[in-house]
């Protein structure tokens, strides 16, 4: 079996964990530059970036670390796995896309970025319901809507920004895991 989900040739080097850190780190950082403003955040279009530029368990690692570490600062409770969860979930659907081919045009990538952020909404707005039991997740969710809306309104903004410098960031990173 041949997957880029699961592969065993897969190994950590120090520098795959090197650049790992500074991945996470980078997320962490662009997550804690914008507190000040509800959902609107690099850190989607950071996750998606890795995802198709260096790999998708790249990309839930760097997503998963990066929720313990800012949930150090930001606060640490049972929101932090759903959010964990949520990214997995995300990044998951979004390596399918990538294996669909929909990355030819840049625009495309654009909406999905906004589309994942979406989904992430979702996906933590029935952790929420799930875990504290609300019983209707409607109703839960559509007091969140605009939260979600922001989300992926910050995260196509940063993809407009950030998907060419990534770009020759991939090379570096190519160069350095040889």
């Amino acid at each position: 079996m041949n997957s880029k989900f699961y592969n065993r040739k897969y190994k950590l080097t120090i520098k795959h964990l090197t650049m790992l850190a500074l991945l996470v780190a980078i997320c962490s950082v662009g997550r804690m530059a914008f507190t000040w403003v509800p959902n609107f955040t690099p850190v989607t279009t950071l996750f998606l970036l890795i995802c198709l530029n260096v790999g998708t368990v790249d990309a839930i690692i760097v997503a998963n670390l990066t929720m313990l570490a800012t949930a150090l600062y930001l606060g640490m409770g049972y929101w932090v796995f759903g959010q964990m969860l949520a990214y997995s979930l995300v990044l998951i659907l979004f390596s399918l896309l990538i294996r669909l081919g929909l990355f030819k045009n840049f625009i495309i990538l654009v909406g999905i970025a906004f589309i994942s952020s979406m989904a992430y909404g979702f996906i933590i707005s029935w952790f929420m319901v799930f875990t504290l039991n609300f019983g209707v997740f409607w109703a839960y969710y559509s007091v969140g809507i605009s939260y979600d809306l922001m989300h992926g309104f910050g995260s196509a903004v940063f993809m407009l920004m950030l998907y060419f410098p990534f770009k020759s960031f991939k090379l570096y990173i190519q160069k350095a895991l040889v």
